[in-house]
């Protein structure tokens, strides 16, 4: 009796064991069943995904490779499909260097969804020999030329923000030795351009006040709606109130001769600064008001402002301010890295050589250029700025003239006049923001892209940008980013 009991003891517990073992299998068994069962589900979701995602990539790559290849707005991508599967979206945002193209692609395949976003620049060159916001009159005839034939800065030759009718030009594979026409180893003209002319030529500058206050800046130059007024220092000299100055002479000193006595101003080369012996101080710039100066020589950084200018010789370094004109109309005078400014200026003196240095005329006087034969403004390795704002523009003249730089005109000037023959050649970019600017080119007048020259200022002068050309300007995927739909 007692060992049955015993044994239905040990089979109860048997049995109890047997139970939980099966339970627990039962569960593992579910378990794994349902891991794996996940697992499938995990593996099956990202085969899909990756599959979306392939369908995705091809999507943006076949749109890139249409733009890229054959140079489309990509707006014409919009609501495209290259195949079950793949929709494709794009918008196109314009600016002044170029355009950049957001692409919204998205790749099916059963429930899975994978959105890439790519967005590439399709930058362009606005460069070219002559940019014009807006060419109001057009005629070039004779041997005279607008040209853009570097390899290694293929630009057209003309670009205008406008559409002018009639404008033909051939595209070539060299210049030829004389040059004719509107010429360029690319398309040669550009209409309806988009630009912004002060990004385009200036580092972060967007507009004339921007400009005006970088002069101002860089050049201690004081303006009154672009008519340089006087200059800024530290310590600038004025004539005092009981002194009236008339004449002035410069050779490397200065003197001036006022009512009844003469005042002495010695220059000190190593700190740019003057001293009077009006009253033995020193003093950083001079505002010698609407008195006349004589520049004979002056070699030395000073920043000098006076009514008319006058300069017959030689002169070097300075910024110089006339309120009213600078004339330089002896032979052979020699300027070199001088910074002038002015309302107006006359230049007709023969075998005239300016190397470097900025000549800006601002206000209500008429510009330059008029010029004489044998004239040379800058250089292949020292070009000069030219700024011309709020003033009448008249650009040529007969004659053996040769400028190497950048001409900027800003819209101030109403109306610009670009007429000339003889051997008259710019070596740069002619920029024209005026409202209307009317060319009229004949003999032997050229306007010649010159890279090099750009280049030179940009590196001589933070102020210059350097330039973009369209054989370096290519398309570039910018940002790829990734989105999935659960």
């Amino acid at each position: 009796m007692k060992i049955y009991k015993s044994f239905n003891k040990k089979s109860g517990f048997t049995i109890l064991i047997v139970l939980t073992i099966g339970v627990l299998l039962l569960i593992l068994g579910i378990t794994v069943a349902y891991i794996t069962h996940i697992g499938y589900f995990s593996i099956s979701a990202e085969a899909k995904y990756q599959i979306a995602e392939k369908k995705s990539n091809f999507g943006l790559m076949k749109a890139i490779d249409y733009i890229m290849n054959n140079n489309v707005n990509c707006a014409d991508l919009s609501s495209q499909s290259y195949e079950y599967g793949i929709e494709i979206q794009s918008k196109l945002v314009n600016n002044s260097w170029g355009s950049a193209c957001f692409i919204w692609s998205k790749g099916n395949f059963m429930n899975a969804k994978v959105i890439k976003i790519g967005v590439i620049t399709i930058p362009i060159s606005t460069y070219g020999a002559a940019i014009i916001k807006n060419l109001s009159y057009f005629n070039i005839r004779g041997s005279s030329a607008i040209v853009s034939c570097n390899e290694n800065c293929t630009t057209p030759a003309l670009v205008i923000g406008n559409e002018y009718s009639g404008l033909t030009g051939s595209t070539v594979d060299s210049c030829p030795h004389n040059p004719k026409g509107i010429i360029a180893l690319v398309k040669p003209i550009k209409q309806n351009a988009i630009f912004n002319l002060y990004n385009l030529a200036f580092n972060e500058i967007d507009t004339r006040t921007e400009l005006l206050n970088n002069l101002q800046t860089l050049f201690g130059v004081e303006f009154n709606n672009g008519t340089p007024v006087g200059v800024n220092g530290t310590k600038v000299w004025t004539p005092p109130s009981d002194i009236k100055i008339y004449n002035c002479t410069a050779n490397t000193n200065i003197t001036c001769t006022t009512n009844g006595t003469s005042i002495d101003f010695i220059y000190n080369s190593d700190s740019n600064t003057f001293t009077s012996s009006l009253d033995s101080k020193s003093y950083d710039a001079l505002d010698l008001g609407n008195a006349t100066l004589n520049i004979n020589s002056f070699n030395g950084s000073a920043k000098i402002a006076a009514g008319t200018i006058n300069i017959s010789n030689f002169l070097s370094q300075a910024t110089l301010v006339a309120k009213n004109q600078i004339n330089i109309t002896s032979n052979n005078v020699n300027i070199t890295n001088a910074n002038l400014f002015a309302q107006s200026y006359e230049m007709t003196g023969n075998n005239l050589n300016i190397a470097g240095g900025i000549i800006y005329a601002g206000g209500s006087g008429t510009a330059i250029f008029n010029l004489n034969s044998n004239t040379n403004i800058g250089s292949l390795n020292n070009p000069t700025l030219i700024i011309l704002d709020n003033t009448n523009v008249n650009i040529g003249k007969n004659g053996n003239v040769d400028i190497y730089g950048l001409i900027f005109i800003t819209e101030a000037n109403n109306n610009v006049n670009i007429k000339g023959s003889g051997n008259f050649e710019l070596h740069g970019v002619l920029a024209s923001n005026s409202q209307n600017t009317n060319i009229d080119l004949s003999g032997n007048f050229e306007i010649l892209f010159d890279k090099q020259v750009i280049e030179k200022l940009s590196n001589i002068s933070g102020l210059i940008r350097y330039p973009i050309c369209e054989n370096l300007s290519i398309k570039i995927p910018l940002i790829f980013t990734k989105m999935r739909i659960y």
